[in-house]
């Protein structure tokens, strides 16, 4: 053991991080930066998606002010009706109260433009500069001066945030775009709000955008094009009214008072700026991958080859489980969120003709066939573009080419050069923006090399295990962050490089040498826990994080059944 940990030191000590290229965007003054950026749109307003421990996070660690007039009153309204579930309780007097999100509503006052497009950042400088203020995220709405805005006009409110933020480090600025006026993608206010999504992409800020919430509903059909407005009505109808017509009953469309809109705008607003504050209190934007009762918890899942057959059994249930007929016996497992509703769906890859077969929970009776890929392809689903989808993918070893057929581009693939031969695909979050890095193995040296999707054109390089290893990242810090690991059968020892606190690193003995690894977030608490499968008796063994010195037992499965979890994804790739 002190041969390994030697090793390891030395590993440790020879990590690095090499810059492939480095840009540079001039500004007027200099830029807050921030690591990684948030954008919350369209895409996130899936509440599936965000785990419970998250939400309470922002409960218990986030203090905002909402200076807002009219239109900005939309997210607060819906809220409001979201409140029926205690989970997210907010005040709007900002009282910090357990259990509760404080939100010191039109404070301070006015809006973006209003009385003029500065005086906003004036009331935001003297309120945080009141002694006994506690407020650590200040958001500002416009109403309609967005519009009317001139470019500089809208650079003018770009340099004020981030003056702000130069002269706030602690406080989290979230920007913000103007509603849909009915002027359609040339118009005046949709050149205006790209030039903010643009500031916000090229300097890593943190967005709303409201505009873009807007444009969609929630099957994901675009409306901007129609010259869409902020009554939800385009060129031919108005899709709040439609959408909830063929959707009767949905929460969506529970009743608000929506300002100068529909419920269905207000309750989508509302769902977004909740994924949002669980991000900025940690939350890296992914599902529990296996979880398929969305209680934030790993669920246990299991293949029968022979048969055919899924099997699992919800966290949340003592008794309850599901069986699902799905594949042969050569085909590779593929689980993962195809669809978005935060809940891994059944799913097979073919090798020998390439398809991938796929049942989507939100559409149960439902199945989708897909062709994507060559007989020696390894899958590697997962959700590249961050749309909360899973992608189709594969990583071809041979030329070391990723093909991935991204879900939020209809028809458009991606190919990207990254890895050797006899490397094994790792890919994960490993910079915590909400979207998986391409990412190799290299066995023969121990080197991981991630293609880091915050930092296009960068690339890292950190050497970590054995040729004999397998590795198992995962979030084992609860950073955000997917952490390098590997686990030894050799001596049952779990190796983790915790990306919270660089330069140190874990081992933590747990299994035995046949065992299979099974790392997950079982507990619900937003960290991976160790755990290992058992072949001979089909037992799952979990040290929950949430229960330190503790461990579960859970018996499902039985010999020749093969445990799903991200983790037995990377092991099918193994050489």
């Amino acid at each position: 053991m002190k041969e390994n940990n030697q090793y390891f030191l030395r590993s440790r000590d020879r990590a690095l991080t090499i810059l492939l290229s480095l840009a540079f965007i001039a500004m007027p003054i200099p830029v807050f930066a921030r690591e990684t950026r948030l954008i919350a749109d369209h895409t996130t307003t899936n509440l599936g998606r965000i785990p419970s421990y998250w939400v309470e996070q922002a409960k218990s660690n986030l203090r905002l002010s909402y200076g807002h007039t009219s239109h900005g009153s939309q997210i607060v309204s819906g809220m409001s009706v979201m409140m029926a579930d205690p989970l997210y309780s907010f005040n709007t007097n900002g009282a910090v109260t357990p259990g509760v999100l404080s939100l010191e509503d039109y404070t301070p006052s006015g809006d973006l433009g209003n009385p003029d497009r500065t005086s906003w950042a004036t009331r935001t400088r003297t309120y945080l500069n009141t002694p006994g203020n506690n407020r650590n995220v200040v958001v500002w709405s416009w109403c309609g001066q967005a519009a009317s805005a001139s470019e500089s006009e809208m650079a003018t409110y770009l340099a004020l945030m981030n003056q702000l933020e130069i002269d706030f480090p602690n406080v989290t600025f979230i920007y913000m775009t103007g509603h849909l006026d009915g002027s359609g993608v040339d118009g005046q206010l949709n050149q205006r709000n790209q030039q903010i999504r643009n500031y916000v992409i090229a300097n890593n800020k943190v967005l709303f955008d409201f505009a873009d919430i807007e444009s969609y509903d929630p099957d994901g059909n675009e409306f901007l094009s129609l010259d869409a407005n902020d009554g939800c009505y385009y060129n031919g109808g108005n899709w709040a009214t439609e959408w909830c017509a063929a959707h009767p009953g949905s929460a969506l469309c529970q009743s608000c008072s929506c300002a100068h809109s529909l419920a269905l705008n207000c309750n989508l607003k509302a769902r977004a700026f909740w994924w949002l504050l669980a991000r900025l209190a940690g939350w890296s934007g992914q599902s529990n991958p296996y979880d398929s009762d969305l209680d934030s918890k790993s669920d246990f899942w299991i293949v029968r080859p022979s048969t055919g057959e899924w099997y699992v059994k919800e966290s949340n249930s003592i008794a309850g489980y599901s069986v699902t007929k799905w594949g042969l016996n050569t085909d590779i497992p593929v689980a993962k969120d195809y669809d978005g509703d935060g809940k891994a769906d059944v799913a097979m890859w073919r090798p020998g003709t390439g398809i991938w077969y796929l049942l989507p929970s939100n559409s149960p009776g439902t199945y989708t066939a897909v062709q994507w890929g060559l007989s020696a392809d390894i899958p590697v689903p997962a959700d590249y573009d961050g749309d909360g989808k899973a992608d189709v993918a594969v990583w071809r070893s041979d030329s070391g080419f990723w093909y991935i057929l991204t879900s939020s581009s209809a028809g458009a693939y991606s190919s990207v050069p990254w890895g050797l031969s006899g490397d094994v695909p790792v890919p994960d979050d490993y910079d915590g923006d909400g979207i998986i890095d391409i990412a190799v193995w290299r066995s023969g040296n121990g080197v991981w090399y991630v293609l880091p999707s915050a930092s296009p054109g960068t690339y890292t390089a950190s050497e970590w295990g054995i040729a004999t290893d397998k590795p198992v990242p995962a979030d084992y810090d609860q950073d955000g962050k997917a952490d390098i690991a590997v686990w030894r059968s050799s001596d049952g020892n779990w190796y983790i490089l915790p990306s919270k606190t660089p330069g140190s690193y874990s081992s933590t003995p747990w299994g035995t040498s046949t065992d299979i690894p099974v790392p997950g977030d079982y507990d619900g608490d937003g960290t991976a826990d160790i755990a290992v499968w058992r072949p001979e008796t089909g037992t799952w063994y979990v040290l929950p994080s949430a229960a330190p010195g503790s461990y579960t037992s859970t018996q499902w499965g039985m010999p020749g059944d093969m445990p799903i979890t991200a983790a037995t994804d990377i092991l099918q790739s193994l050489p």
